[in-house]
């Protein structure tokens, strides 16, 4: 005969600073406009900052009205692709984070080759 393993239940008590707010402001449905914001124990990370290719202007942007941009406290940026990077000039108006660490993206793309650089034909 088996014995059934005993169960306490307990209460699950969360703490504020243990929770992870994450809010999607792009690329969620589609290809472009990457960008998404992670809330964790009084940090704000942004990740990535790109803009959808087949729109222009305002219209390709990420949904940047949906958070308060200058809270970002660093912003990380995945790829050197436009989808994903190309609405930081925008953002270095809005986020202090980004501008300490920009130099450094644009320096590193250009010391690397990407595999992809050679078929892509567009402006970045």
């Amino acid at each position: 005969m088996q014995r059934k393993r005993a169960t306490e239940k307990e209460d699950l008590v969360l703490d504020s600073a243990s929770v992870l707010e994450f809010t999607n402001l792009g690329a969620g449905n589609e290809v472009g406009r990457s960008c998404h914001v992670i809330h964790i124990k009084g940090k704000t990370v942004m990740l990535d900052a790109g803009v959808h290719p087949a729109y222009n202007g305002i219209a390709a942007l990420p949904f940047y009205d949906e958070i308060d941009m200058s809270t970002v406290d660093i912003l990380l940026i995945s790829h050197f692709h436009v989808d994903h990077v190309a609405s930081l000039p925008y953002v270095m108006t809005k986020v202090f984070a980004c501008k300490a660490i920009i130099l450094l993206i644009v320096l590193d793309k250009f010391q690397r080759k990407s595999i992809y650089d050679s078929s892509y034909k567009g402006d970045l």
